[in-house]
């Protein structure tokens, strides 16, 4: 992890260096300290419903509907869960936003997930009310999250600022993603500006895509990692200071292609993939990109290698 945060507006790499040393030493009371004056929260949507074509399409097919709900419920087992688990450092809580069950088989699959591990909470609400999209993502979404931080706080703490990120069901993040993101906030606080203390996103440029291919005539399956440089990826964080958990305007505050437009975003340019993008056939509104370079398969987090491999 030495040196993997390589670029940033406040600080040198020869900070970064020295905060490596100290991140790696036997001594984990640097951590625990940026992440109670900071603290941060993960979310992630699985199954809540929008008037997308092929959301309308499951949500009137009860029996496609539960088929995509539980191999959602195996790629997020064995793909997204394990790269939430090997980070070197971890978000305060993770949450799956998840909609209300409406049906006995729905109630049984929404158990088989919230079982599946305590390193998330099950974040539940209705979003199948006679709602208007932008009504369900930017005060629906937003509230909801907003009462899952609200949670970890006593009513006497204040932070000095709330992280809230995101991350798909059917991705992944980096191992270093907080370790480096955390290593940007105490670096920028310690030899930043005053410009610093100002709400950002987060964006981490450097990541990658997973792509499952299937081969004619055998139909065998294969697969392929390539490296991307992005001006805005899907998996960004909101950094919002003093602030109280009913005030936050969380990540999801406008959509992601259109945060360089909102606040301030600072990019933290990386060596390794900060996130991981899987594309599969059971997603079809992921789009393939031209890749910047390519990555070697054994360079890959094992869960990724194992997706690969099947």
């Amino acid at each position: 992890m030495f040196l993997d945060l390589v670029a940033s507006d406040f600080f040198s790499n020869q900070h970064s260096a020295w905060f490596d040393r100290m991140g790696q030493s036997a001594d984990s009371s640097l951590f625990d300290e940026i992440s109670k004056s900071h603290p941060s929260f993960l979310f992630s949507e699985f199954n809540l419903f929008y008037n997308t074509e092929r959301r309308l399409a499951l949500a009137d097919n009860q029996e496609s509907y539960l088929d995509w709900f539980d191999s959602r419920i195996r790629l997020f087992r064995d793909v997204c869960l394990p790269s939430f688990e090997s980070l070197i450092v971890r978000p305060t809580q993770w949450f799956l936003l998840c909609d209300a069950p409406q049906s006995s088989a729905e109630h049984a699959l929404l158990s088989k997930l919230s079982t599946l591990s305590n390193s998330f909470l099950v974040a539940i609400a209705d979003f199948r009310g006679d709602y208007s999209d932008h009504y369900r993502h930017y005060t629906l979404k937003p509230s909801l999250i907003r009462q899952c931080v609200a949670k970890y706080f006593p009513t006497c703490y204040s932070p000095e600022a709330i992280i809230t990120s995101r991350l798909d069901t059917d991705d992944c993040l980096g191992p270093l993603y907080f370790y480096n993101l955390y290593k940007y906030l105490y670096l920028g606080d310690r030899f930043g500006s005053d410009a610093f203390r100002v709400d950002f996103i987060a964006n981490f440029p450097v990541g990658a895509q997973v792509v499952k291919t299937v081969q004619s005539p055998s139909q065998s399956i294969s697969g392929y990692a390539q490296g991307l440089i992005f001006g805005e990826n899907c998996f960004t964080s909101r950094v919002e200071f003093n602030k109280s958990p009913e005030t936050i305007r969380t990540v999801w505050s406008c959509p992601h292609d259109e945060v360089f437009g909102v606040l301030p975003v600072r990019n933290l340019v990386t060596q390794s993939p900060a996130w991981f993008q899987l594309i599969h056939g059971r997603n079809v509104q992921n789009t393939t990109y031209a890749s910047d370079y390519s990555l070697a398969s054994q360079s890959l987090p094992a869960c990724i290698q194992s997706f690969l491999a099947r």
